[in-house]
C-alpha cells in the first residue's frame, strides 16, 4: 500500500523542492541552465530558475556571496556562488537552532551580494514552530527577522520576484547596492 501511494505521488508530483512543487497537469519544459540539462519542470517553475540564476550570474563579481533561504542552495549550485555560512540549509527537521542563531549573526555582519528568500507563511511557521521547537521562538525565524532587516536596510533592492508552484510562497531574490 505504501509503495502504491508513493509511486502514485510521484506521477502526480514529480518535482517537489521545499514547498515548490508542480504536478503533470501544468505545461512542462527544461530549463536553459546547463547543470539542470534532463530535468522537465513546470514551465513556470523553470521561468523563475532561469531568472534568478540569469540575475544573478549578471550581476556578480568573482567574490560574491549568496545566501538562500530556508533551503535554496540550487541557486548557489547554478551561479557557482559560495554561501557565506557553514550551513547551506536552514530547515527546521534538520538544523539547529544554535547553528541557525549563529548564521543569522554572520548574515547580519557580512551582507552578502545576493539573497534568495522563500517567504513561508504564518500557518507554515506556526507548525514547524510547534512541530520542532514545542511552540518556542526558532532560530529560522531569528534568521527571517534578520533578512528582513537587511531587506528593508535600503542597500538591497528587489530584483526578482516570484511565486512558488504549488503552495504560492513568495521567492524574493534582493541584491545589495554597490
Amino acid at each position: 500500500m505504501l509503495t502504491v501511494f508513493s509511486y502514485s505521488t510521484k506521477q502526480a508530483y514529480p518535482f517537489r523542492w521545499a514547498e515548490w512543487f508542480d504536478t503533470k497537469l501544468t505545461p512542462r519544459g527544461s530549463s536553459k541552465e546547463p547543470r539542470l540539462k534532463g530535468y522537465i519542470f513546470n514551465t513556470e517553475t523553470v521561468r523563475h530558475f532561469d531568472t534568478i540564476a540569469e540575475i544573478i550570474q549578471k550581476e556578480k563579481k568573482s567574490s560574491d556571496q549568496l545566501f538562500t533561504f530556508p533551503c535554496l542552495p540550487l541557486f548557489n549550485y547554478l551561479t557557482d556562488s559560495p554561501q557565506p555560512i557553514f550551513l547551506l540549509i536552514h530547515y527546521w527537521d534538520v538544523c539547529l537552532d544554535i547553528l541557525v542563531k549563529s548564521d543569522a549573526a554572520i548574515i547580519a555582519y557580512s551582507w552578502p551580494r545576493f539573497l534568495v528568500e522563500m517567504k513561508l507563511n504564518e500557518d507554515h511557521w506556526k507548525i514547524h514552530k510547534n512541530g520542532f521547537r514545542k511552540g518556542r521562538k526558532s532560530g529560522q525565524r531569528i534568521m527571517h527577522e534578520t533578512l528582513r532587516d537587511l531587506t528593508s536596510s535600503g542597500q538591497y533592492y528587489l530584483a526578482y520576484g516570484a511565486h512558488t508552484a504549488g503552495w504560492k510562497f513568495p521567492v524574493r531574490l534582493g541584491v545589495r547596492r554597490e
